[in-house]
């Protein structure tokens, strides 16, 4: 069969010429799109390398010393100091508090970049290093135990905040071992040994490694990032200088909590120049920080939806007149003793041949996109191999599904209608 399939398909060039050109463009305009979506998903169903359910951001404020309610006597650094650290121990005291933690631009859906450039080096003495730009959060330890951070070899969070406090040490994410320019240090192979990392040119501290931190749903984690335990728990640190309070809360007791916090602000929950003057949940900054970016994601999966939706009835469109028009050559093979299975593997047959046989042509063209950088994605850079392979795959089987279903109804119509009929309109 296959090659009296070949030689039709020879017999027919011409028309099937323009065919293969057709299914070849729409084969690499739908991988296209294919990818740009996939992406942009694919980043939604990962883990961004945090859990914000039930973590609240407590603002503060320090009353300024030319307003009417400064206390003269607790205005100096120490005094401030205290103070913010007995309104702390009072925020600790609201129900459903399972931790507390001090940071500063570290909690998610902020787009500080502050960072440096620093050196990883094995502690085993071989002498690797590897060159990294960090983005540099400051936290207490607690940090870890409210965004519910784990370790990438399955530390707890208690364990990697126990870390943090008893050895100074730093946590660094998985993509610091992402290295373009060094082929070793493409897959991370090398997570799990130990690492110090050396700041000020001779200092060096203990690292463990974390998940990557996206700064959002939709971004893919592009920057390392590294949390620094600089005493925000201890002293010296100055609240005038903005520090994140935030809280993890026992979900079944938000309601309360935020309760408690709006009726002891401006009385309990107010300490010497030191108050309370917001709550607000690290969920709903998120909403609020991917507004935009959700609205710009649902109108391009809008578009792409209908762009898909138009070039898949197209395709089907296209097979079902080429059908249609076949109607006599259906009847001479039903004359001359053919089922109507037969004819329908030669009518299928035909349709993905030409589509198999034009598939790595389209492959190609694809592989030549991606090396000229002309894909264009939502909010990443690039796409793993197997997300352009898996695209291919899918494409293939929408076309597939086009050629099979544009030629499975019109052909069921046609099969029906009598020979003598089909010819004598012929």
């Amino acid at each position: 069969m296959k090659r009296k399939l070949s030689v039709q398909i020879r017999n027919e060039w011409r028309a099937n010429l323009w065919l293969a050109a057709e299914l070849l463009i729409v084969s690499m305009v739908m991988w296209y799109v294919l990818v740009t979506v996939f992406s942009t998903l694919w980043l939604r169903t990962g883990s961004p390398g945090y859990d914000i359910t039930g973590v609240w951001l407590v603002g503060y404020n320090v009353v300024d010393e030319e307003a009417r309610d400064f206390d003269a006597s607790r205005g100096d650094e120490e005094s401030l100091r205290d103070d913010m650290e007995e309104l702390l121990r009072r925020l600790r005291e609201a129900p459903g508090v399972k931790a507390q933690a001090v940071s500063s631009n570290a909690i998610p859906y902020n787009y500080n970049r502050n960072g440096y450039t620093s050196t990883l080096i094995r502690t085993d003495g071989s002498g690797e290093m590897l060159q990294k730009f960090f983005v540099q959060k400051f936290v207490s330890p607690n940090y870890i135990v409210v965004m519910d951070i784990h370790g990438y070899n399955g530390e707890t969070p208690e364990e990697l905040a126990e870390f943090m406090r008893e050895k100074h040490g730093r946590l660094i994410s998985a993509n610091a071992f992402e290295n373009q320019d060094v082929v070793e240090y493409n897959t991370p192979d090398l997570i799990g040994q130990d690492w110090e990392i050396m700041y000020d040119d001779s200092t060096t501290s203990p690292l463990k490694v974390i998940p990557f931190q996206q700064r959002n749903d939709y971004e893919p984690a592009r920057d390392a990032t590294i949390f620094q335990f600089n005493l925000l728990d201890e002293r010296p640190w100055y609240p005038r200088n903005g520090y994140e309070i935030t809280v993890r809360i026992d979900p079944e007791r938000e309601k309360e909590f935020v309760a408690w916090v709006n009726e002891k602000t401006g009385g309990y929950l107010s300490v010497g120049n030191v108050y309370v003057n917001d709550l607000t949940s690290i969920d709903s900054i998120r909403h609020l920080n991917q507004a935009n970016i959700r609205e710009l994601v649902h109108n391009r999966l809008a578009i792409v939806a209908f762009l898909m939706m138009s070039i898949f009835l197209g395709l089907l469109g296209a097979f079902w007149f080429r059908t249609q028009s076949r109607v006599g050559e259906i009847a001479i093979r039903k004359v001359n003793g053919a089922t109507s299975a037969m004819i329908f593997r030669r009518l299928m047959g035909e349709g993905l041949l030409i589509l198999t046989a034009v598939t790595p042509i389209a492959l190609l063209g694809d592989w030549v996109l991606v090396r000229l950088d002309l894909v264009v994605y939502l909010f990443t850079d690039a796409a793993p191999l197997w997300q352009y392979a898996t695209c291919a795959v899918i494409t293939y089987l929408l076309i597939a599904l086009a050629v099979v279903l544009g030629i499975w109804f019109p052909g069921r119509k046609a099969m029906a209608v009598d020979p003598a009929r089909a010819l004598a309109d012929e």
